[in-house]
């Protein structure tokens, strides 16, 4: 393996970890995304939050094995179509506006069509709790 990819490879293992080390694996509060935002509890939102940070690093890592020929069409092909459900998930957008990407993949996001412009559902924002 070539020493830049060695280090991506480790970079992102350590994010991943990084980023599941915040669960609280208790059956009740893992499934959250099926739980309306209204119903859910702090912990509750802030696994999801969390997650979500966790599905734009992996989709991130994915865009760039794509833009450097690690990934297939066929499997960029869903990828894609996974960032643009991720990208409307309109009450957690900002996650998204709160992470720093590489700028390509940044581009790339915000260059798909934005259905949450005229969206009617709030933007709940960070719990205050958790900031």
């Amino acid at each position: 393996m070539e020493p830049i990819l060695a280090k991506l490879r480790i970079g992102f293992a350590a994010r991943l970890n990084q980023l599941l080390s915040t669960y609280d694996f208790s059956l009740e509060k893992i499934g959250v995304e099926d739980i309306p935002w209204e119903d859910q509890s702090d912990i509750q939102r802030y696994i999801r939050e969390q997650r979500q940070v966790y599905y734009w690093t992996v989709n991130e890592n994915n865009f760039y094995q794509y833009q450097i020929s690690l990934l297939s069409e066929e499997l960029w092909g869903k990828e894609a179509r996974y960032t643009a459900i991720q990208w409307d998930v309109c009450h957690l957008r900002y996650v998204f506006e709160g992470q720093n990407f590489i700028e390509s993949y940044e581009n790339y996001v915000r260059g798909l069509p934005d259905n949450c412009k005229d969206s009617a559902e709030d933007n709940p924002g960070i719990i205050p709790r958790f900031q």
